[in-house]
């Protein structure tokens, strides 16, 4: 078997040998000779260079398609667990503009302007840009008055620059942080908006809760998406009329926060600490008691939750890319009714599962969430249940 990076099923191109095993070889594409019969127009024009979008050539019916046998995959290969239902993926409901937060790789130039971009594919070779088409129309208003603004005093500084495009203003973050008389140019051209903010601000208002974020913090980048995610979670905690609540890898409450109420009881175990600060300040601003959010390691849970019941109705899991580790087995200790589980990587989403499935649960639903048009990104979504008797 053969695997071809930056290239997809119809294409013909010549490709570069990376790896060569056994049982598979790797490669890379260097240079595309011909395009897949339905291949369309990417409307980026630094695609096929930069390394952010993967399949703005493809159509998007057909990259759903893609990730839904993405998800059925890595079912089948890291846990041998044939789903026989059609996986569905809900789709973005934009596909252009909708990022609301971008990481760019920044620098000062000699001539005292900002030159920003990504890293070539397979590169840590800049690809500057002007705009981007996949990102909010608030940050590329933002990058087009940055492209021409130059700046009074010459200064050395190259690193990261994130702008997340709230309601009413932009979060820019730069990383290392920007030199100060540079920061207060930026200030004063750009007054509306809060650079390097130290306390958390307005992100959004959703089915009546007010989130709030903080510089540097991570946040879902597809509003509509998360919705949809959020939705799900809400209706099935009520349908299971789940009384207790356990959320892992929390972040700022993003999933729980929509279901504190008085009968409902929320705990949430968060390893990033700026994460749990936010997750407090939305619990107060919302006028929400019936909850705690702390910070630490999942495999301390009981430790630093010392009113954590026995048995727990329902834990809600959304843990990053290498997914829950050794968490897991502190998870399974608890014996939940039901397990929410969300994951961006459906490979280790995959291994987790095979874990608990042989711990006596069952799969009750199972799709996937585009969060990400254009990449081969997907969340993969479950509802898990505990077999026998309650």
């Amino acid at each position: 078997m053969i695997f071809v990076e930056h290239a997809v099923p119809g294409e013909t191109v010549e490709a570069t040998v990376l790896q060569d095993k056994k049982r598979f070889i790797r490669a890379r594409t260097t240079r595309l000779l011909e395009p897949a019969p339905d291949a369309i127009k990417a409307f980026c024009p630094v695609f096929g260079t930069c390394g952010g979008c993967d399949w703005q050539h493809v159509p998007y019916p057909k990259q759903l398609g893609w990730k839904a046998d993405f998800i059925r995959s890595a079912l089948f290969k890291n846990a041998r667990y044939e789903h026989f239902e059609a996986i569905r993926v809900l789709p973005s409901t934009r596909i252009r503009d909708y990022r609301n937060r971008i990481k760019l790789k920044a620098r000062l130039t000699p001539k005292q302007t900002l030159e920003f971009g990504y890293f070539a594919k397979s590169s840590h070779n800049p690809v500057f840009i002007e705009s981007c088409p996949i990102a909010d129309p608030q940050i590329n208003t933002f990058l087009a008055t940055l492209k021409n603004f130059r700046f009074r005093k010459a200064a050395s500084w190259q690193g990261d620059m994130e702008i997340q495009a709230l309601p009413t203003q932009r979060l820019i973050h730069f990383m290392p942080e920007l030199p100060r008389e540079a920061l207060s140019e930026l200030r004063r051209v750009f007054p509306d908006d809060a650079f390097e903010a130290t306390n958390p601000v307005p992100f959004e208002v959703d089915q009546g809760i007010r989130y709030a974020t903080q510089t540097a913090q991570f946040q879902q980048v597809n509003l509509e998406g998360n919705h949809q995610l959020r939705q799900w979670i809400y209706d099935k905690v009520i349908a299971i009329e789940a009384k207790t609540v356990l959320d892992l890898f929390c972040g700022s409450g993003n999933l729980s926060l929509q279901l504190v109420s008085p009968i409902t009881r929320v705990w949430g175990m968060e390893l990033a600490g700026k994460a749990v600060e936010t997750a407090a300040f939305n619990l107060k601003a919302n006028g929400l008691s019936n909850a705690t959010y702390k910070n630490g390691p999942v495999r301390e849970l009981k430790a630093i939750f010392s009113d954590l019941p026995k048995a727990i109705d329902c834990i809600i899991t959304d843990p990053p890319r290498q997914g829950m580790d050794d968490s897991l087995e502190e998870i399974l200790r608890l014996r939940p009714k039901h397990i929410l589980s969300v994951s961006c990587d459906p490979n280790t989403f995959a291994r987790d599962l095979k874990l608990i499935l042989e711990q006596g649960y069952e799969v009750k639903e199972l799709f996937g969430i585009d969060f990400f048009p254009h990449t081969y990104h997907v969340e993969t979504v479950a509802h898990i249940s505990r077999l026998g008797p309650a």
